[in-house]
């Protein structure tokens, strides 16, 4: 990549889904998820660390991950039902940012990752409204975040006033796991779950003994 001048600060987001069940998913789903969630967000990343470096300038990349991306160490806290392609990309953001962050910092370069749960975005919209009613009323903050949220924990990373901070992974997201609730996915362990009905508002539930799992983009259902 050629730079006028070197770029003192680079936000790279990318994410696109492509949701279905581990044991239906397409190769070409997967390849398309990590082509742009992660290999877009390393192309960005190197090119921009490149021109740092060459230049001799310090700066600061950050880089959007996803809650989803997250490694917890409670089971039930754990990826996202229907989402391997998507969960792996946004991990695999955290990894590659912590690195950067590791080989960067002599460089006077910056890496940090931020984490944004449930945030008011075009991708959030698909999802059903019954399921955003019961996200947000497990939100302490009783709403969902919004873009400008985002931006300042952005702002703030790619200031002075963050001068010190490198390699961290900043989470913003409500301390509860809505994807573990009857009401937001069916998985074998749940007694109950919303009413087994095939057009059901609800992008997972049990129906027959079956997980089951509405692609909110494609509009279609996978059954597990």
């Amino acid at each position: 990549a050629c730079f006028s001048r070197p770029p003192s600060v680079v936000v790279s987001c990318a994410g696109i889904t492509r949701d279905e069940f581990l044991l239906h998913m397409s190769e070409d789903d997967w390849d398309r998820v990590i082509a742009v969630n992660l290999k877009g967000i390393f192309l960005v990343t190197q090119a921009a660390a490149q021109a740092l470096v060459s230049s001799g300038c310090p700066g600061s990349i950050i880089n959007i991950s996803s809650i989803v991306g997250k490694v917890r160490l409670s089971w039930d806290e754990v990826g996202n039902v229907g989402q391997t392609n998507y969960a792996a990309s946004k991990a695999g953001v955290v990894g590659l940012t912590q690195t950067a962050a590791r080989e960067l910092g002599r460089h006077g370069i910056r890496c940090n990752s931020v984490l944004p749960g449930f945030i008011k975005t075009p991708m959030t919209q698909k999802v059903p409204q019954k399921v955003l009613d019961k996200v947000t009323g497990m939100i302490p903050m009783g709403h969902m975040g919004d873009p400008e949220d985002v931006a300042d924990v952005v702002a703030f990373l790619a200031s002075e006033d963050s001068g010190y901070i490198t390699g961290a992974s900043v989470e913003e997201v409500f301390s509860c796991n809505c994807l573990k609730d009857p009401g937001l996915c069916s998985l074998s362990h749940h007694s109950a779950g919303p009413p087994a009905d095939e057009d059901s508002e609800f992008p997972g539930y049990k129906r027959g003994g079956s997980v089951w799992l509405r692609n909110a983009e494609y509009g279609r259902q996978g059954c597990l």
